[in-house]
Formats: structure tokens, sequence, C-alpha cells
């Protein structure tokens, strides 16, 4: 639980570090976009990582398991836009 919450922390730190940024083109604007996304959906990642954490510590295997499988989606979409805004750059 405490790695999710440094996980966390640094996906939000990272939205924060790329907020102000001005991108000069189309493609670095649709970039910056896709990036903030991933970053938000990463901070969710590790949000339902501290509670499928706290589930599991709590003998809550079902919720425990529901709150991973949320955040296994929210990382493969956080993923998937981070690849894409690579891409773009």
């Amino acid at each position: 639980m405490h790695r999710a919450q440094h996980f966390r922390a640094d996906a939000l730190s990272a939205v924060r570090a790329l907020t102000p940024v001005h991108p000069s083109t189309a493609r670095g604007q649709r970039a910056k976009r896709m990036a903030l996304a991933a970053f938000r959906d990463y901070a969710v990642v590790g949000r339902q990582w501290v509670l499928s954490g706290q589930a599991r510590l709590r003998g809550l295997k079902a919720v425990a398991v529901r709150h991973a499988r949320i955040a296994a989606a929210y990382a493969g979409r956080g993923s998937r836009l981070l690849r894409a805004a690579g891409k773009l750059v």
C-alpha cells in the first residue's frame, strides 16, 4: 500500500508538472492532453491499489479483487494513452 501511495503521488506530481507547459503545435497540444489523461488514470490506479490492499488486510477478498480489476483497467488505458502521446512528440 505504501508503494501505491507513492505511485499516486508521482502521477499527481506529473500532472502538476505538465499542466503549465504550453505546446506550440497541434500535435503537441494533443500529446499533452493524452499525457494528462494518462497520468490522471495512473492516479486512479494508485488509489485503487491502496483500497485493494486495505480490503485485503481486512479479509474482504471480493472487494480487494474488485478494486484490483478497476486498477488494471485504468492502468491499461493510461498506458495506451501515454504510448500514443509519446508517438505524437
